[in-house]
């Protein structure tokens, strides 16, 4: 007799068992050994029903072998070679107390490499994220599976996979006889080249049992293609095992299940209680996996409802399967809900990531992926228990007792029918009633355990206050005062024996409760803290027969006391949550009433046309407009009101101008052209110019033939255009071409007409300026052109024969002359000391240019050219090149002509950089001292500004060729000083030259202090400071022009101070320093 025990009982033997070859039914899933007490004992194999032996034949050296019930209905069939009397036990060997629960990351980790070390090979993946597959060689419904499976793995990671009929880097195959394998090749860095995946077509076919759906994706078949293709991306089991293995005995994880990984070979009911489930989609550690493989996936970013009401996929069609699936959500971004409405058994909905619910009767068969966001769980009608995550939960209950726990973000709980408990947790949370959901029977209301009043809200806006009449009426809240008699109150007290305060409301006014609400401890309310509840009525305005009142945070439009709220589509407008908007009046009108809104703190109006229920139908304004628009100003009378408060009811019109037959009149915001008191809206297809639009203004119109001529403005620029206007004030086309400026002669031309001077030149028609006549030709400007005349007539300058339009991107002819074969032009940039000078064609016509492009006022080129114009181009005070010395110490002086420097006044080179001459200005840096030397010139350099000194060597042509000193130094660099010698200057203005630091005289204004009595001293010593050199004659001549004698000098220069004497020489300027002995600074 064969026997298996399993804790302790005895398992029933199959049916067909015979005394020497027993066979029992193994649990799916369930995991044992198998103790041999008899050497002898010969097993057969585990085998299906159908007797199709999946391990066939065991180990016979073995005396224990660890079964896994991997098939549903799989039993053992054992036999006893040597008698019957020789026994076989089994006992199941239990979860390992050892076994920890690891997290998602060290379970993914071993998928990815763990498995592939205790393989002792390396971890391998695909080393693109576009995969190819092929499925020629299964049938239809296989290739439905492999595709799903596919799909599967495609909505949890970035890779993309494509079916082809030829070579592919998957190849699916269902060879063979219950078998399900998958091989791959890879390089030696891991690289995945090929895989295949051969699930034989009896593995598919084979009925499950009870627990497999049999067909489709509920099937052991589906998990097998899931499973096998995961290894095909390069993941491992999720324990050290292959081909066969016990939970007891291998499991490395407490929650090594496929709870966690499909590519667990143990099932859910091995750890924490899991309900035992076929799963239909990667689980946590497999999606966190094959992400840290390839990346995420970016999967459903809208809205999306799992479960039932679903918009997914058929995969998550909750009511699709005969019982509850096993799966795990998987979502990028949306509003997302998962609906558990469908199901009558208690639930737990959990929301957070990487946690389970246990919905539709099994426990722990919904997980939710690591970084996957669900807003929103719906209950079924048992007793669930729903809990959010901390991003903001809308959590719905449905029938039921059930439980709401919030988390730390902005909670919405809505208990629905039953008794039930909500806690908000943190943030600002929404408690949400409807009706007949919280019944005013004592303890069995629904309680909020964790109510702050003036943070959190109580929404009773679903609740029909008034039970008798129409509609869904606001309640009054009457704090904690009792009820009136009048249905719609709403009150609350606290109930000291239960330590609850009690929120209650009459509908009908019994002054009966007809609903309550108990909030943990001791709570004062305030409508604040309310929704759904009235405020106190304020009337907006009531100007007409219509009033605009605001009650409970909704508009009203009130005529005889009664009328209905504003509304859009039924949802009414709620004061404060319109975008900043609020209505001014409202006035019934035939079929509603009219409604003027205006946007708070900015010019901007709009106006309803609503139906007889305050629902907004359209618009009696083109949309937003200003306050002064002809629409909205012609509406003011309706409502008898000034809307825009520019203190008239009605639009205002003004008279833009009325020279010639015809008057143009701005009325609100439009323009029209009137004669004889009335005339046409100006328009452009129909639509009416508003007033300020893009900046232009009309400023004449008269009528002509057929119509109207129109001029226009651009307000604050000197541009033009006039319109060709029909009858009805249409634009038609254009008279000027295009945008002129008020120069143009187009423009200038039509002020006849107009009997107007629209450019505001003083003239009605085109006039004719000289801009300079300083040689033998003139440059005058007629209209918007220009010309250069030699004896009353000339050509107009233009480009390629386009005439030159006066202030074209602000360039000015400022002198022409007339020279061989035609002539030179200057010209100026206005406002900017920008130049450039023309060689034109006897036509006028631009041939090249006589400066080297633009250049600027003191180029050398601009002012050289000075002469050939006979005139001060660039207003400097001299016609031609301005030489300005800047120093002249020793051999060699320093110039600056017009913008460029030269050596020894101009008859030596310019300096320059690689033949470029040096721009004065260029990056702050300016030439202070040049001398000349061995082959060149050195050259000293300052920075504008700054202690910054740099010293060139240039050639003889003033070419900089390198620098004596290193670089940019300071003024104290012993570089730069040491080179103050040769320069013959004190370059870093430290009053000396060289390093012996050599005194010297400062020009300017300075006094000589002295010790106290030294007065009389001065006129004795002087001559033994050496004073009577130039400095002598110097200070002489200085103070002469004060009216003081040479003999008296220094008597009037030196006065006495409380503690010094100073001899003040205030108005002497030296012009060269002093050198030598002198012991006077100046």
């Amino acid at each position: 007799m064969v026997n298996l025990t399993r804790t302790g009982k005895l398992f029933s033997t199959h049916p067909n068992s015979e005394p020497d070859a027993p066979e029992w039914y193994a649990t799916v899933g369930s995991d044992f050994q198998v103790e041999f007490s008899a050497s002898n004992a010969q097993p057969i194999g585990m085998l299906h029903p159908q007797g199709t032996p999946i391990y066939d034949p065991f180990p016979l050296a073995a005396d224990i072998l660890s079964i896994q019930g991997e098939r549903p209905d799989a039993h053992d069939k054992m036999r006893d070679a040597a008698s019957s009397s020789d026994n076989v036990s089994g006992n199941e060997s239990g979860v390992n107390a050892a076994l920890i629960q690891a997290p998602i990351p060290t379970l993914a980790n071993y998928l990815v490499n763990g498995f592939w070390q205790y393989n002792n090979t390396i971890a391998h993946h695909w080393g693109a994220t576009t995969i190819t597959y092929n499925i020629n060689a299964l049938t239809t419904a296989e290739r439905f599976l492999a595709q799903s499976a596919l799909n599967a793995w495609h909505e949890v990671t970035n890779l993309t996979f494509v079916q082809t009929t030829g070579a592919a880097n998957i190849t699916y195959t269902h060879n063979g006889t219950m078998t399900a394998y998958e091989t791959d090749q890879y390089t030696g860095s891991g690289i995945i080249v090929s895989a295949t995946i051969n699930i034989s077509a009896d593995w598919i076919t084979t009925d499950g049992g009870s627990y497999d759906g049999k067909t489709g994706i509920d099937s052991y078949g589906y998990q097998t293609y899931i499973h096998e293709t995961g290894h095909a991306l390069g993941l491992g089991h999720q324990g050290a095992y292959n081909g066969s293995a016990s939970y007891a005995t291998n499991a490395l994880f407490a929650n090594d299940t496929w709870q966690y990984s499909i590519m667990s070979y143990f099932s859910q009911p091995n750890f924490s209680g899991g309900s035992y489930r076929y799963v239909v989609t990667p689980q946590m550690a497999d999606i966190y996996a094959v992400g840290s493989i390839y990346g995420a996936a970016t999967t459903r970013t809208g809205d999306t409802v799992y479960g039932f009401n679903n918009t997914a996929g058929a995969i998550f069609d909750f009511s699709a399967y005969t019982r509850a699936p096993a799966l795990t959500l998987y979502d990028s971004g949306g509003f997302d809900t998962l609906d558990c409405s469908g199901y009558s058994a208690a639930q737990t909905i959990d929301l957070r990531a990487s946690t389970f619910s246990s919905v539709g009767g099994l426990a722990n068969n919904i997980g939710i992926a690591i970084g996957t966001t669900i807003e929103r769980a719906i209950g079924g009608s048992g007793n669930d228990t729903l809990i959010a995550n901390d991003f903001g939960c809308t959590l719905v209950g449905g029938s039921g007792n059930d439980s709401l726990i919030g988390g730390n973000g902005n909670d919405i709980l809505e208990g629905g029918i039953g008794r039930d408990v909500m806690t908000g947790g943190g943030g600002a949370d929404v408690f949400r009633f409807a009706p007949l959901t919280s019944s005013p029977a004592l303890l069995q209301h629904d309680l909020i355990t964790d109510f702050t009043a003036g943070y959190d809200r109580i929404d009773l806006a679903g609740i029909d206050a008034q039970s008798g009449t129409a509609g869904i009426d606001a309640f009054t809240f009457m704090g904690a005062s009792a009820f009136g008699g009048m249905a719609g109150q709403l009150g609350y007290f606290f109930d000291i024996a239960r330590g609850v305060t009690v929120l209650q409301g009459d509908v009908n006014g019994d002054r009966i409760a007809d609903f309550a609400i108990d909030i943990a401890g001791s709570i004062s309310l305030t409508v604040s803290d309310l929704l759904g509840v009235a405020y106190i009525t304020t009337v907006l305005e009531a100007n007409g027969s219509t009033s605009l009142t605001q009650m409970a945070g909704q508009y009203y439009a009130t005529s005889g006391g009664t009328g209905p709220a504003l509304n859009i589509a039924g949802v009414s407008v709620v004061a404060g949550q319109t975008n900043n908007w609020t209505p001014i009046a409202v006035e019934a009108i035939s079929g509603g009433y009219e409604v003027a809104w205006k946007l708070a703190g900015a010019d901007q109006y709009i106006v309803w046309a609503a139906d007889a229920n305050g629902t907004l139908t359209s618009f009696k304004t083109s949309g937003v407009v200003s306050g002064f628009d002809y629409q909205f100003e012609t509406l003011e009378a309706s409502f008898n009101q000034d809307l825009n408060g520019d203190g008239t009811i009605g639009p205002i019109t003004a008279v833009i101008e009325s020279d010639g037959a015809t008057s143009l009149t701005q009325i609100a915001n439009n323009y029209f052209a009137t004669s004889g008191g009335s005339g046409p809206a100006l328009n452009i297809a129909g639509v009416n110019v508003i007033a300020g639009t893009n900046g232009w203004t009309p400023i004449a119109a008269e009528a002509i033939s057929g119509g109207y001529e129109v001029a226009w403005k651009l307000t604050g620029a000197d541009q033009y255009i006039v319109w060709a206007a029909n009858s009805t004030g249409t634009l038609t086309s254009f008279k000027t071409d295009g945008v002129v400026s008020g120069a143009a002669y187009q423009l200038q031309a039509l002020e006849t007409s107009f009997h107007q001077d629209l450019n505001g030149d003083g003239s009605i028609g085109p006039i004719t300026t000289v801009i300079e006549s300083d040689g033998a030709t003139s440059l005058t400007q007629i209209g918007n052109q220009y010309f250069g005349t030699t004896g009353g007539c000339g050509p107009a300058l233009n480009i390629a024969g386009a005439s030159v339009i006066a202030g074209t991107n602000n360039w000015t002819p400022i002198g022409a002359e007339a020279i061989s074969g035609g002539y030179e032009v200057a010209w100026k940039l206005t406002g900017a000391d920008q130049y450039i000078v023309w060689a034109a064609d006897a036509n006028g016509t631009l041939t090249s240019f006589k400066t080297s492009g633009v250049v600027s006022g003191f180029d050398y080129q601009l002012e050289s050219l000075e002469a050939s114009f006979h005139q001060d181009l660039n207003g400097d005070g001299t016609i031609g090149a301005v030489a300005t010395v800047i120093e002249s110490y020793g051999a060699t002086s320093l110039a600056q002509i017009a913008n460029n420097y030269f050596t020894s006044g101009g008859s030596s080179p310019a300096l320059n950089i690689a033949g470029v001459n040096v721009i004065a200005g260029t990056n702050g840096w300016t030439p202070i001292a040049a001398e000349a030397i061995s082959g060149g010139y050195e050259v000293a350099w300052k920075l504008t500004g700054a202690d910054q000194y740099i010293v060139w060597s240039a050639d003889t042509h003033g070419t900089l060729v390198s620098f004596k000193t290193n670089g940019v130094v300071s003024g104290s660099d012993p570089q730069l000083k040491s080179l103050e010698t040769s320069f013959h200057q004190d370059l870093n203005g430290d009053a000396g030259i060289g390093m012996a630091q050599t005194p010297i005289g400062r020009i300017g204004n300075d006094s000589f202090v002295f010790k106290a009595g030294l007065q009389a001293e001065i006129d004795s010593t002087l001559n033994e400071h050496n004073v009577n050199h130039f400095v002598e004659s110097e200070v002489l001549g200085g103070l002469a022009p004060l009216g003081t004698s040479a003999n008296n000098i220094l008597q009037s220069a030196i006065t006495a101070g409380a503690e010094n004497d100073v001899l003040d020489l205030h108005g002497f300027v030296s012009h060269q320093p002093v050198y030598g002995d002198d012991a006077l600074f100046l």
